[in-house]
């Protein structure tokens, strides 16, 4: 399972900045660090029990790696490419979360 996550300030993606190679504002990076940064603590809400970990092995879809990417699936963070037009849906995936950390 994976989460998208963007930020809007008045309408506008605050991830988006037309000016930068990946597109990526400033509160976007710093978004993405700050969830690499607390990576270890968030897998306590994200992968609540033993077989939440048993996924994160390489060859499957869950990620391996603490890092971003914007192709690389294993990635903990992925930004999808940027299209031309598509400015609102700038956003970073988080792509930990286990789906037993869903209530039901």
């Amino acid at each position: 399972m994976h989460t998208h996550q963007s930020l809007f300030r008045g309408g506008e993606n605050a991830f988006f900045d037309a000016d930068d190679e990946y597109y990526l504002s400033a509160a976007g990076k710093g978004f993405i660090a700050g969830l690499l940064h607390h990576a270890t603590e968030l897998s306590a809400l994200f992968a609540p029990s033993v077989n939440s970990y048993k996924r994160l092995v390489p060859g499957y879809e869950a990620p391996v790696y603490v890092a971003w990417s914007r192709r690389n699936r294993s990635a903990l963070v992925r930004v999808p490419l940027y299209h031309p037009g598509k400015e609102q849906a700038t956003r970073a995936e988080l792509r930990c979360p286990d789906p037993s950390a869903i209530p039901i």
